[in-house]
Order: C-alpha cells, then sequence, then structure tokens
C-alpha cells in the first residue's frame, strides 16, 4: 500500500482537485490521508464529501505543516508513503511508473517536477540519468540541495530540497526516526531531506515526472518577518549538525537574506537596530573570510566590507540607495514595454 499525505490548511478551492488526482491511480493500493490542520474555512467539508473509502480526514489543532505531515506518518498503512501539498497535483499514470520501484523494495525514489503558472507547464531538469545510485551520489545531491542559495556564484544546477519529491519507505523512516522538525516554520522541507539522505545508503532516481506544482498568483508573496535571521540561523545549526559541518557558505547566504530582508520592509532607523545582530555576528564575519566567490557584484562585495567593518548606518544606506535604483529600473521598463505594445 502506498500512503499519500497532504497537510491540509485552508485549502478549500484546492483540496478537491489534489485528491482527486490521486485517486486516478488504479493498479496500486493507496490510501490519501489528509490531515485538516486546523483549517477555518470550509477544507473540511470539501474532504468530507470525497466519497471514497480510500481518503481518510483527520483533523487536528494547527500546528503547521511539520506537524500534520508527522500526524500522517504515525497515522498511514502503507508500506511507502508520498507528501503531497494540497495545492498541488499527481500525474497517475506518471506516478504508476515511479511506483513500480517498490516493488524491488528500494527504500528512497526521487522523481522530477512539473511547474505550473497561469496555465503554462515547465518541467525541471532531470536531476540525473535514472538508476540506482550510492552513497557518494547521495551526498553530491545533498550538496546540490544547500547550494540553493549560493548557486549565483557557482553557477551550479542546484536541487530543490522539497519533501514532496520522494516515495519513501515507512519502515525506513521508523526504523532510523526520521521526523519533520516541528515548530519550524522555514526550510522544513530542507532540513528533512538532509536528514532523509543523510540517513540513506542508496537511491533510485526516476526519469518521471508525476508531481505538478501549482504556482498560486499571490501564494508565494513575502512579507516582514520580524525574526527572520533567528528562524534562519536554526535551520544553519539543523542542517550543520545533520552533515557535521560548519556550512560557512549557507550561513553567509542566510546572512545576507536577512540583510536584505530587513532592509527592504523597515525605514532606515529600524532596519539598522535589526543589521546590527548580522553585521556584529563573528561567525558572520568569519565565512566572509573562509568562503571566496569570485563573481560578486561591487555591491556584493561593497557590503562584505562595510559588514567586517561594523560600518552598519553606511551598509543599510547603500542597500537601501540601491534597491530603490532596482525598483525605479523596473518601473521603467514596465513602462516603456507598455508603451511599445
Amino acid at each position: 500500500m502506498i500512503s499519500f499525505i497532504i497537510p491540509a490548511y485552508n485549502a478549500e478551492k484546492t483540496i478537491e482537485k489534489c485528491i482527486d488526482s490521486i485517486l486516478h491511480i488504479q493498479n496500486y493500493e493507496i490510501e490519501v490521508i489528509i490531515i485538516n490542520d486546523g483549517s477555518t474555512d470550509d477544507t473540511l467539508n470539501e474532504c468530507l464529501k470525497i466519497d471514497d473509502e480510500r481518503v481518510l480526514v483527520i483533523t487536528q489543532k494547527n500546528k503547521g505543516v511539520s506537524a500534520a505531515r508527522n500526524r500522517g506518518i504515525l497515522e498511514a498503512r502503507g508500506d511507502y508513503v508520498v507528501f503531497v501539498d494540497s495545492d498541488d497535483e499527481i500525474d497517475a499514470s506518471e506516478m504508476e511508473k515511479a511506483l513500480l520501484k517498490t516493488d524491488e523494495k528500494e527504500e528512497i525514489i526521487l522523481y522530477n517536477f512539473i511547474r505550473k503558472k497561469d496555465g503554462v507547464e515547465a518541467k525541471d531538469a532531470p536531476i540525473l540519468e535514472p538508476g540506482k545510485y550510492d552513497k557518494d551520489t547521495i551526498e553530491h545531491l545533498i550538496r546540490r540541495m544547500l547550494d540553493a542559495p549560493t548557486y549565483k556564484y557557482k553557477k551550479s544546477t542546484v536541487i530543490q530540497g522539497s519533501a514532496a519529491r520522494y516515495i519513501i519507505s515507512k519502515r525506513f523512516l521508523i526504523d532510523n526516526r526520521i521526523l519533520f522538525v516541528e515548530n519550524l516554520s522555514y526550510a522544513e522541507d530542507l532540513c528533512f531531506s538532509v536528514a532523509l539522505l543523510k540517513k540513506a545508503n542508496r537511491i533510485y532516481i526516476t526519469c518521471c515526472y508525476p508531481y505538478t506544482i501549482n504556482i498560486l498568483t499571490g501564494s508565494n508573496s513575502r512579507k516582514y518577518i520580524n525574526d527572520y535571521w533567528l528562524k534562519l540561523k536554526t535551520v544553519h545549526g539543523i542542517i550543520s549538525g545533520l552533515t557535521n559541518k560548519n556550512e560557512e557558505e549557507l550561513y553567509y547566504s542566510y546572512g545576507c537574506s536577512a540583510l536584505n530582508h530587513y532592509i527592504l520592509y523597515l525605514s532606515a532607523k529600524d532596519a539598522e537596530e535589526k543589521c546590527r545582530d548580522i553585521i556584529y555576528d563573528e561567525k558572520m564575519k568569519q565565512s566572509i573570510k573562509s568562503i571566496n566567490f569570485r563573481n560578486k557584484t561591487k555591491i556584493e562585495a561593497c557590503t562584505d566590507k562595510l559588514l567586517m567593518n561594523n560600518q552598519v548606518r553606511k551598509l543599510v544606506l547603500l542597500k537601501k540607495t540601491y534597491f530603490n535604483m532596482l525598483r525605479v529600473g523596473s518601473y521603467i521598463k514596465r513602462k516603456i514595454w507598455r508603451n511599445t505594445k
């Protein structure tokens, strides 16, 4: 049996289509477990109106996506589990191709994504040639996931560290005590993926595209997060513990991301206060000394220099000016584009 686990929070507009896409699987025994994570809309009723004995609906207080997935793992009766987000879809025929490898008792099967936005589909590049891979390749996959924040410096092909790209033996998860980190609201999928792959000695990679990520307009719009730097440091600590490395490139990338976040969303005065913790952070300074990205932009190189010299105000003003210039440039481009249509 294959257990498809769907955490659902206020997913009334998409959940029925998501479930229906999974129920088209015919050649394997399946169950669909929906964890209604304290939804305040009509999600529960949308799930309950699906008349299919393969569907199990569990309602709990809102605890977050990680807790919902963990509940799904514990409730699953299947030999294998697949995680599906409530606004995405499964291609049944492609999924059955990937599921063929469960007959060979593979512990982890990895597949590819299709991304759909405004009705237009695009396939992610294949990760590797289909086949069975050992520990060395698994370590390479982990590196490609952790390179995601620094890919522009390395020009490497990165991999999205998503929990929704695997078919996983439930026994493998239980025996290795692999669960999602609860109360983690950022990069929980990445932490899970690294934990999963660090325990694996082999993995089977398919050429199938059974999973469609629906990119909904406005669904991934960013908002201000007051404790963003703390969240990023927490993720870094988890990743470093899993890999047993300092992960200085990741720390540097997260620090730069937090700086940009606060400078974009806050006034110069408030941004100075929030950025001070990052600029005076000794690990951040050490990461700048330890890594050598040759193709940094002049703005990035200047930012590093100001950070190393504790020039908080100058750094904030520099980045504020730069971001304002980007906004103006973007506005002018849109005006020109509209006038030439």
